[in-house]
């Protein structure tokens, strides 16, 4: 499913509704508490929007680096994300402890990280100044 969405809307684009999916899960949390349907759809949402993160974020790596360069760029991905994931499983297992001092100030990082992530894909599909397709292709140039 994430090789179709990646074909059809690119890699740039996916990670965006990955990451939207992913924020919405942690914005259901703050909403729902721990009832049993609020976890449901929490763990839907970050099931998918996980789900879909690292295929995009390898399509992205690989059409971005020359063809000597993809084995490096490909373990230095699969580093950062085991680093990610460390770090990210030590700070889940430690918000338990800071829960009512951070839930609203998460909640508000998620929102405001959405927006940054939807004003970066709009700046790449058009280029700074504009130009470009809705794809990000940039115009080419006759250099004969």
């Amino acid at each position: 499913m994430a090789a179709r969405l990646i074909k059809s809307l690119g890699p740039h684009r996916t990670v965006l509704i990955a990451a939207t999916l992913s924020i919405a899960a942690f914005g259901t949390t703050a909403s729902t508490g721990a009832a049993i349907a609020g976890l449901a759809v929490t763990s839907t949402l970050l099931g998918l929007g996980l789900g879909f993160l690292p295929a995009s974020v390898s399509a992205l790596v690989y059409g971005s680096v020359e063809q000597g360069a993809l084995g490096t760029a490909d373990a230095v991905t699969t580093l950062f994300r085991t680093l990610g994931s460390s770090v990210g499983s030590a700070a889940t297992a430690a918000l338990p402890a800071l829960s009512p001092v951070l839930t609203p100030s998460a909640t508000a990082a998620t929102v405001l990280l959405l927006i940054l992530l939807t004003w970066l894909d709009g700046r790449r599909m058009t280029g700074a100044d504009g130009v470009g397709d809705d794809q990000g292709n940039m115009p080419s140039v006759d250099t004969r």
